[in-house]
């Protein structure tokens, strides 16, 4: 699976990556490097979604959209890209959103990398904040204590924690970025 993702959108910034994901210990060694996850971050309404950076082909402005007759609620239409007859779904009609559309000015169609024998998709959102690198130890899949946020549209959740103490006047919160899935978004929009 190729990603064809602008090059700002690919630049993850590695500057101090090595000294957060190598501690040392006692000895003076350096201990090993936790693996990471790129994920594409996005946001719909006051919520922020994830891709897996290997389920995206590209990432393009909104366009002419053409309704499909008799097509489910969640289809916004589909666009002509490049030759390539491309279904544009609308998760907003999926997922636990309720903030209104403002404005198609910054949203974005992100296409996702399928196989050459399904058809082509996407999905239609609000704004693009970048690819982010994750700890896979922040990341839970398939943890059954863990449901997951909208059933099986999310395929895992990214934990952030917050830089505060913990303490009483603080209290340790956390952030989650659901990653969602394409195939299942696709199936659940027809």
């Amino acid at each position: 699976m190729s990603t064809d993702l602008p090059e700002e959108l690919l630049g993850v910034d590695d500057i101090g990556l090595e000294e957060e994901n190598t501690e040392r210990d006692g000895d003076g060694g350096d201990e090993e490097q936790e693996e990471h996850e790129r994920v594409l971050v996005f946001s719909l309404g006051e919520q922020r979604y994830g891709l897996d950076v290997g389920d995206v082909r590209n990432i393009v402005e909104v366009g002419e959209r053409t309704r499909v007759p008799r097509s489910g609620e969640a289809v916004d239409g589909i666009m002509d890209m490049r030759g390539d007859i491309t279904a544009v779904i609308d998760p907003r009609k999926l997922l636990p959103v309720s903030e209104p559309v403002e404005s198609e000015a910054n949203q974005r169609i992100v296409v996702f990398d399928r196989s050459a024998d399904k058809q082509s998709a996407s999905v239609r959102i609000d704004t693009v904040e970048g690819v982010e690198s994750f700890p896979v130890s922040q990341i839970r899949r398939d943890d059954a204590e863990f449901g997951m946020p909208a059933g099986d549209l999310v395929k895992a959740v990214v934990e952030i924690p917050d830089d505060n103490d913990g303490s009483e006047d603080d209290p340790a919160t956390v952030e989650r970025i659901s990653i969602l899935n394409p195939d299942r978004l696709l199936d659940n929009a027809n």
